[in-house]
């Protein structure tokens, strides 16, 4: 039983201001989880996507590249820049290392805008799994100026990022190519057709 005449003043603000930061954290992690599967459209996925990358990390510079037929990664959205300005990238450097471990790579920190642009490498490489496979990388390519160096939140994120959002965008593509929807004639057959 802890007797509370022995803990001193400061240590005590300092354990509650702890896990006031850690309840903050866990909240952050929720909401960031459940706004990326509220939505079975790809677009609104995305926006989620950038949403969660722009507030909750700070990113400014990045895109979502999915993987083509060739292997090449193309983008589908970007932030900070015109998707055009985007280059089709081949899985080399950090976006091979990053797709072929599965877990994020980090690079240099760099806030602002990137100076080599999307022509260097990234300052984080994000894979994007879903159904067992990296379907694409969320690149990020610099942070907002105010921005002075990832947390352990950001990096919470990241890893949310990774094993989430692919997921969530493959989910509403499967959604927004299968019909029927929810209560409409058939529906109920589909799914049963589904079952062995």
């Amino acid at each position: 039983m802890i007797e509370w005449s022995s803990v001193s003043e400061p240590n005590l603000e300092q354990h509650i201001q702890d896990i006031e930061i850690e309840n903050s954290n866990l909240a952050s992690l929720y909401v960031a989880l459940s706004q990326l599967h509220s939505s079975l459209d790809v677009n609104e996925v995305l926006g989620v996507i950038v949403e969660i990358l722009l507030n909750f990390v700070g990113a400014e510079e990045f895109a979502v590249m999915i993987a083509d037929e060739q292997d090449t990664l193309r983008p589908i959205v970007a932030h900070g820049m015109s998707r055009n300005a985007v280059p089709a990238i081949s899985k080399s450097g950090m976006y091979a290392s990053a797709i072929e471990s599965g877990q994020p790579r980090f690079g240099a920190f760099v806030r602002g805008p990137a100076p080599e642009g999307v022509s260097g490498e990234p300052s984080v490489c994000i894979p994007l799994h879903a159904a067992g496979e990296v379907i694409g990388v969320l690149p990020v390519w610099s942070f907002l100026q105010q921005k002075e160096a990832l947390t352990h939140i950001d990096n919470e994120i990241i890893q949310l990022m990774s094993k989430s959002a692919g997921t969530a965008l493959e989910a509403a593509r499967l959604a927004m190519t299968a019909p029927p929807e929810p209560g409409a004639k058939g529906y109920y057959e589909a799914f049963a057709g589904l079952i062995s």
